[in-house]
């Protein structure tokens, strides 16, 4: 039997989003072999573990990824999380924070915990241990 797919995409704004690609490293590396893992990186560094990764995939693509996972862990943009629900996942959602140079502002903070504090679209974890 094949392990389940763990689909972690950052999204595609410029600026890196090492943090989400360092978490998600860190947590195949405490459960290996628990999920097969595909990686959308972006301009972020490519992952540590031995994930299958891609700086970027196309629409179709990753709605099909989105559709098979067995969990999505994201950004926090809304096209991905209501994209995510719409392909029947429960997206994980990390997003990106501006003090941390990984976006241009806290909208996708505000606009995740808005989703959390609804009991909405997904889970909100804004640190590692979340």
């Amino acid at each position: 039997m094949t392990a389940g797919l763990l689909l972690v995409t950052v999204g595609t704004d410029h600026h890196p989003f090492d943090r989400l690609v360092r978490w998600a490293d860190a947590w195949l590396a405490g459960h290996p072999g628990a999920l097969r893992c595909l990686m959308q990186t972006g301009t972020s560094a490519p992952p540590a573990t031995p994930a299958d990764w891609r700086a970027y995939l196309e629409f179709d693509a990753l709605q099909a990824a989105m559709r098979e996972a067995a969990a999505v862990v994201c950004h926090g943009g809304p096209g991905t999380i209501l994209g995510a629900r719409h392909m029947g996942a429960v997206p994980i959602v990390v997003p990106r924070q501006h003090r941390l140079g990984e976006h241009v502002d806290d909208h996708q903070v505000a606009f995740a915990r808005r989703l959390a504090a609804e009991g909405g679209e997904g889970f909100l974890a804004e640190t590692q241990t979340d």
